[in-house]
């Protein structure tokens, strides 16, 4: 069994690029940053810049719904690529491709970023206080 699976939460750090391949398939193109879960030694938590790919639909669901500074959920699967170039130097690539993208916010009138809804996944019901529901302890099915 193999598993290739990645998961981030970020920010897009500019808007989506999208173009389309000479066969006619959409390929949306952002990068996300992902803070680090601790603090550098400055005190400071830094963050990651994570390139995303994504084809078809869903480059074109997120061409048209996602703007710079929107939050967003990422699965993808890595894929490696190498390639030798005109000096004879070989490289090597990482690539991110998206294989769901989860939409969790989006820009009010105002430009400012707030919790919503996935178009393309939530249900109508589903809770927007960071996926969170109060819950009562008498509510829950095991003794505490």
């Amino acid at each position: 069994m193999s598993l290739n699976a990645c998961h981030f939460i970020g920010n897009l750090t500019k808007d989506p690029l999208t173009t389309t391949t000479q066969s006619g398939i959409t390929k949306c193109t952002f990068n996300i940053a992902v803070q680090r879960r601790q603090a550098g030694q400055d005190g400071v938590r830094k963050a990651d810049f994570i390139p995303i790919t994504c084809w078809r639909t869903l480059a074109e669901n997120c061409a048209k719904y996602l703007k710079k500074g929107r939050k967003v959920a990422v699965t993808c699967h890595v894929r490696t690529d190498s390639y030798t170039t005109d000096h004879g130097e070989n490289r090597f690539t990482i690539n991110f491709e998206a294989d769901d993208v989860e939409f969790l916010s989006s820009a009010n009138r105002d430009g400012n970023a707030q919790q919503a809804a996935s178009p393309q996944a939530a249900a109508p019901s589903a809770p927007v206080n960071g996926g969170f529901i109060q819950v009562d302890d008498d509510e829950l099915p095991f003794d505490q």
